[in-house]
């Protein structure tokens, strides 16, 4: 399938200048291949469906990692994500490390509440946190992508609020966006 998708697309790059479809994430990742870098999006047109998203992530947060000359104010933090995400966040938890100073590990969540066949973060819920966190060391935070949040941002679609999980948990939880600046950030502990 993804070998269609990627034919027609490189046709009509050659016949237009833009492709005008784009794989999703979720079939580079199924079909065990390399995302492709951020040119090959032509600026992103449809990263708001997730299409490019981890591409755009990546290359964010390596390049604030570049450029980054402080080390983090946590000592240990964890970052927790659906299965899908869990190699690409395991990743960039594994290049900050060293350069900022801070113990920072991904924790695959498996998504009890939905069914194990449900992979992406922002369907996992608070009551699947809390069961798979607590117990653990977590260090100074939590941090958790803010689609793991209904539209308000402030409940989990079990009905949990993070409130409630940090309580559970006994240290503050803070969402992340997908900007992979922003997301840095909270990593450094620029921004809580």
């Amino acid at each position: 399938m993804i070998d269609t998708i990627e034919a027609f697309s490189e046709r009509f790059k050659a016949e237009h200048g833009v492709r005008l479809c784009y794989p999703a994430d979720e079939f580079f990742i199924k079909a065990e291949r390399e995302l492709p870098n951020g040119d090959y999006y032509d600026g992103y047109p449809q990263i708001d469906n997730g299409v490019g998203l981890w591409t755009s992530l990546k290359e964010e947060f390596y390049e604030a990692l570049g450029s980054c000359t402080q080390k983090s104010k946590y000592k240990k933090l964890t970052l927790a994500t659906g299965a899908a995400a869990y190699p690409l966040l395991q990743e960039l938890c594994a290049a900050a490390e060293q350069k900022i100073g801070c113990e920072i590990e991904a924790v695959k969540i498996i998504n009890h509440f939905f069914g194990e066949s449900v992979t992406v973060a922002g369907l996992v819920t608070g009551k699947d946190l809390s069961g798979q966190m607590s117990g653990k060391s977590i260090g100074q935070r939590l941090l958790i992508s803010e689609h793991m949040l209904r539209h308000g941002g402030d409940l989990f679609l079990c009905g949990m609020s993070i409130d409630e999980l940090s309580e559970k948990l006994g240290v503050p939880v803070t969402p992340c966006p997908d900007d992979g600046y922003e997301f840095f950030e909270r990593v450094i502990g620029n921004i809580k």
